[in-house]
């Protein structure tokens, strides 16, 4: 019951997370925000470097290729948010799962049962519905670019969580070796991205500002830190909820999946958008598709 409150905790965090996202990039370049949002994230979750830098130098590079990975994704995904309502948009952000199952099966061998399927028909039945009640407010939805940014940002996610289960693995691995506690997996998953990402973003900021000579600035926000803090808590008691014994992994994310529910309510309000009984209710029938293919 434990791990199961800490899903739904860690999913409200991540539709915190989303809404703060849009307030931060309005008025704002991308690449300042995200910028800003690395290298603010690193700072708080460098305290953990002493334990990070115990890994093999292959976990190193692998986690170094999948931050590379989420840098192009976030860079496309937080465009699409600027561009496009929130509660049109975040909901096509679950095509991630969908891409993981792909890849798994794929590159792992995993095998999907009919009732899988028949969630990964329902999910596209609620993407149908969700771009027909957007069309009021984005026409075309599907000959838009920003939706496709959302949706090549969302294919990134996928590719990096197959890479998380490696690289998991691998760190929880090297801590059982050691005598350690595989709680600290985590953390040093989580220090070793964001480094990462505050070196890609920062040397694109720097190369843009001072290169291309655009006109940029790091602008603080509490937008930003709120941001920051929610990713951060969002991993943290995902995973200590994973690490709990006899936890059932299956239902994680569909619980972790009220991020969705949070983004179209609260953002659709705060941001005053329009339709959004219509869109709760094509998001529930998205959580359904969601719930067969998870458990």
């Amino acid at each position: 019951m434990i791990a199961l409150c800490m899903f739904l905790v860690a999913g409200i965090f991540l539709g915190v997370w989303d809404i703060l996202k849009k307030v931060a990039l309005k008025d704002e370049e991308v690449i300042s925000v995200l910028a800003a949002y690395s290298i603010l994230s690193f700072v708080l979750v460098c305290y953990e470097m002493p334990h990070a830098v115990m890994i093999s130098g292959g976990t190193i590079c692998l986690l170094a290729v999948k931050s590379l990975i989420i840098y192009v994704g976030w860079n496309l995904m937080f465009l699409a948010i600027q561009k496009l309502p929130i509660s049109v948009i975040i909901p096509f952000n679950t095509v991630t799962p969908l891409f993981s199952i792909i890849l798994g099966i794929i590159v792992l061998g995993e095998m999907l049962k009919p009732m899988q399927w028949v969630g990964i028909v329902i999910m596209f039945v609620a993407y149908y519905f969700i771009s027909k009640v957007g069309k009021f407010e984005v026409e075309h939805i599907f000959r838009n670019k920003y939706f496709y940014y959302m949706i090549i940002g969302s294919i990134c996610n996928g590719i990096s969580s197959l890479i998380d289960k490696i690289v998991i693995a691998q760190v929880t691995e090297t801590l059982t070796a050691k005598g350690m506690a595989a709680s600290l997996t985590s953390p040093i998953v989580q220090v070793w991205f964001l480094c990462f990402m505050m070196l890609f973003y920062g040397v694109t900021y720097l190369g843009r500002k001072y290169v291309k000579k655009e006109k940029l600035k790091l602008k603080w926000s509490w937008s930003i830190l709120g941001m920051s803090v929610c990713i951060i808590l969002a991993d943290r008691i995902y995973f200590a909820g994973l690490n709990m014994p006899n936890t059932p992994i299956s239902i994680a994310m569909p619980l972790r999946s009220v991020s969705i529910v949070v983004s179209v309510l609260i953002g659709g309000l705060i941001f005053k958008e329009p339709n959004l009984k219509k869109k709760l209710l094509c998001t529930a029938i998205l959580i359904l598709g969601i719930v067969l293919v998870f458990v």
